[in-house]
């Protein structure tokens, strides 16, 4: 190689290495910016995973090229450390032999259940007397099944469809009457749903306009302890058919026409942008209410249709709550799974006197999402002044 093509060889190199060093810390903090402001940022967020791993790659193939250009990698990783724990905690040793003499236990779960319908059967033609035959053969619902043998103590579920007795998702009078024995106590905001073992007090919430978002919640009486527990659905991307059938076949590498590609580009881009603005909106005014009600204890689970780290993330967070996956997860995680959108977007935030021991998503394939499992343990209250 000539002096002169190693000298734009090297050139080329660092140019690049800096654009994606910049990328990288830009994509690690794009959740800081209101999307009120520009949805730029939290776009951007969203490939932060993708920045991460060319960073990755450029740092190691520079310590056997042009080693000085290695120093902006690290430069770049090390500034989005945040953000990577966020998405890739080391948890090594979860804390599950945690003193549970300390307090006591309980077991959660969160699953947007799909209405409770298959989507392991979304592309099979319907046909009633195949339903009929399967019905009489004694089928079951595979998604209540997953909730009956898990047996948690309280369960926030969403999608939950009106009714729990449904011949035409197999869904018996067994399952309804063995989920009202395990979980007697029910609270249900138009499928947003909380379910337990421990007595429940429903708490009425303002529901956002949107009628994509919906909030259930209600305290819970938990080893003598007051608990908030909130199952929250915010606002999705509100992909039609069309646009996922589309997405799935640029996935797919099918030939396409450019202004297909265009086309998806743009109805992605909008839809992203918009309900980014939406969900901090609801997520502010979720926060706001539950600031109002002066409970110590609080957990919130369920769809968030946002990655972590996202803005509405941070306006439920803020300095007091947590991240059970951040506390106690391993490594990442995708919750969503369907049309080749995997991503991490259910999530469960606690505060208080409450400390997840475990992290655990489940892989069953019935629900277009995986649950999400953890264990609690809860202490008592730290004791005051007057004591």
């Amino acid at each position: 190689m000539t002096f002169r093509c190693r000298t734009i060889f090297r050139l080329l190199f660092l140019a690049t290495g800096a654009a994606v060093a910049i990328l990288t810390v830009a994509s690690a903090y794009g959740g800081v910016v209101n999307p009120a402001v520009t949805t730029i940022p939290a776009i951007l967020a969203m490939t932060f995973p993708a920045w991460l791993t060319i960073s990755v790659l450029l740092l190691i193939i520079s310590l056997f090229t042009i080693k000085k250009a290695a120093i902006l990698q690290a430069v770049a990783i090390a500034a989005s450390t945040p953000a990577i724990a966020g998405i890739m905690p080391l948890n090594i040793c979860p804390d599950q032999q945690a003193d549970t003499n300390s307090g006591d236990t309980f077991s959660f779960m969160t699953y947007n259940v799909f209405q409770l319908t298959d989507w392991t059967r979304q592309d099979i033609p319907y046909d009633r007397q195949q339903w009929e035959d399967e019905n009489a053969r004694g089928f079951v619902n595979p998604t209540m099944t997953t909730i009956l043998r898990i047996a948690p103590d309280i369960a926030c579920l969403q999608e939950l469809p009106s009714s729990l007795v449904n011949k035409w998702i197999h869904l018996t009078t067994l399952q309804a009457d063995s989920l009202r024995t395990i979980l007697p106590n029910s609270v249900d905001v138009e499928g947003e749903a909380v379910y337990s073992r421990f007595p429940l007090r429903p708490i009425v919430l303002r529901q956002p306009e949107s009628r994509y978002c919906r909030f259930g919640a209600a305290v819970a009486d938990i080893h003598g302890q007051k608990v908030l527990l909130v199952s929250v659905h915010f606002e999705s991307i509100g992909l039609n058919n069309d646009d996922k059938a589309l997405f799935h076949e640029l996935t797919e590498g099918e030939a396409t026409s450019r202004s297909d590609l265009g086309r998806v580009r743009r109805q992605l881009l909008s839809k992203l942008s918009q309900a980014f603005r939406n969900r901090a909106i609801q997520a502010q005014l979720l926060r706001s209410q539950i600031d109002s009600l002066n409970i110590e204890n609080v957990i919130i689970a369920g769809d968030f249709n946002d990655i972590p780290g996202c803005y509405a993330l941070r306006l439920l967070c803020r300095d007091d709550f947590h991240t059970v996956f951040s506390t106690a997860g391993r490594v990442t995680r995708h919750t969503y799974h369907a049309n080749r959108f995997y991503f991490h977007i259910d999530h469960i935030l606690y505060r208080g006197n409450l400390r997840p021991l475990s992290y655990t998503r489940l892989t069953p394939p019935h629900s277009d999402h995986y649950p999400i499992l953890t264990n609690f343990l809860i202490t008592p209250p730290a004791p005051t002044g007057n004591e």
